[in-house]
């Protein structure tokens, strides 16, 4: 039940991650245009883009770290290592019109996001 329960808490870190990065991207589309558009305008969309990226990572790895039986820090760094994965994955094959500071910056950042949500919630015990 213990193994089920922290699997269960990856994949909730995971999604609460992508619906958080699925509603930055529909508010995206929805005030400046379709996702490369408006990820891709300037210094300043990408950077907020970023931003929105890191503010879901802690909360998936807040959300990680709430359902984890044990090690729930633990939990909320392997969401981050499992999304950065998935980030560089991204990378190599759908780099397009995105510079590679974002990609680099956005996979830098995803461990030590991931690591503050469960921390975050680590201070709540």
């Amino acid at each position: 039940m213990i193994l089920l329960r922290g699997a269960l808490a990856v994949i909730a870190g995971l999604a609460v991650f992508a619906l958080g990065v699925f509603a930055a991207n529909a508010a995206g589309t929805a005030i400046v245009g379709a996702e490369p558009e408006w990820i891709n305008r300037g210094t300043n969309t990408r950077v907020v883009w970023l931003f929105l990226n890191v503010a879901s990572m802690i909360a998936g790895g807040y959300v990680s770290a709430w359902i984890a039986p044990r090690a729930q820090v633990a939990h909320a760094v392997i969401v981050g290592i499992i999304q950065t994965g998935f980030t560089l994955a991204a990378f190599l094959t759908l780099k397009g019109d995105t510079p590679t500071w974002l990609w680099v910056s956005g996979m830098v950042l995803t461990v030590p996001a991931a690591w503050l949500g469960g921390r975050l919630r680590d201070g709540h015990r």
